[in-house]
């Protein structure tokens, strides 16, 4: 179960490569300190990478330029 306390801002990480799969690129984060979830892909990140989560699927459908689908895993907390 997530919390829906608003978590404090530790920091933030300005123009930091990252990859998923075979796609990277430049992005932002917000740093927070969760016990729930390492990352958590916001919606300006979404939105400006062309990017669709598919939970059902478990996986992220990269739609830019160099399209692409990848897979996700992850541990279910649920349980």
């Amino acid at each position: 179960m997530m919390h829906s306390v608003a978590l404090p801002i530790i920091g933030l990480v300005k123009r930091t490569m990252i990859r998923l799969g075979g796609w990277s690129g430049l992005v932002n984060f917000v740093v927070v300190k969760m016990d729930d979830f390492d990352v958590v892909l916001g919606m300006e990140f979404l939105l400006e990478h062309q990017i669709i989560p598919m939970p059902l699927a478990k996986c992220l459908a990269i739609t830019g330029s160099t399209p692409l689908l990848y897979r996700l895993t992850y541990a279910s907390q649920m349980g």
